[in-house]
């Protein structure tokens, strides 16, 4: 059967399976509660371990800058900057929503709400959303300041985002981020996606980026500007029509 057409400026490498740390945020240390936080904290000792149980953290499930609903919609609500300090942290980043990642089948971002050094796994293990809203509402910190860094990966964003047949990334701004690593892998339902307006332009890694998104009849990407591109291996693994 014929590809998706697809043009880009680089040629796909056929390298070994991507290392997760290339293009990621680095692995931090684990931090050390605050005071504040531990003082909830439930500890549970037995003769043979200690169990300790630390209090989930201000932004968390405990307040209301999200939610899910009944449907299985989340929102995401207006005022509040998505970041690493949202997320467990590590290569592996774990948003508050995580854990229900199967019975959300709607996402909606109100407008106002803000995103700095990280969307990666936003959506990431969601394998019934069928609908995204106002990725275009997020306002992007593109440039790094005190405090402030710039949104640099957008890696596994929708990973296995099964029920997914189409998404709309227009007026999200992606001039900052340097790696798409496996974004839409495991899209499996997808049958069109149109990156026209994806900005590529400082993406370094581009790794099984549509890796098993083996329903696309139509990929556009005769605007990607891969010329920072250094690794572009699998990226289009499986994309077999």
């Amino acid at each position: 059967m014929n590809a998706p057409t697809a043009t880009a400026a680089s040629s796909l490498s056929s390298g070994g399976a991507p290392a997760l740390s290339q293009g990621l945020l680095p692995v931090q240390s684990t931090k050390t509660p605050s005071i504040t936080n531990t003082i909830s904290s439930l500890i549970t000792t037995t003769a043979a371990q200690v169990t300790t149980k630390i209090a989930p953290p201000e932004n968390a499930s405990t307040t209301n800058w999200w939610d899910i609903s009944t449907d299985g919609t989340l929102t995401i609500h207006s005022g509040h900057t998505l970041s690493f300090t949202d997320t467990q942290g590590g290569q592996w980043q774990t948003w508050p929503w995580t854990d229900q990642a199967s019975t959300i089948k709607k996402a909606v971002i109100e407008p106002g709400v803000s995103a700095e050094q990280t969307l990666g796994f936003l959506f990431a293990g969601c394998t019934n959303l069928t609908d995204v809203e106002g990725l275009s509402n997020i306002k992007v910190n593109t440039v790094t300041t005190p405090g402030h860094p710039a949104v640099n990966t957008l890696a596994m964003m929708f990973q296995n985002c099964k029920s997914l047949t189409t998404i709309n990334l227009d007026g999200l701004d992606t001039s900052s981020v340097t790696s798409m690593d496996s974004m839409f892998s495991g899209c499996s339902a997808l049958t069109n996606l149109n990156l026209t307006k994806l900005d590529t332009s400082s993406a370094t890694y581009m790794g099984n980026m549509f890796d098993g998104c083996s329903a696309l009849t139509n990929l556009n990407v005769s605007n990607f500007d891969t010329s920072s591109v250094t690794y572009m291996g699998y990226c289009f693994l499986d994309v077999v029509h």
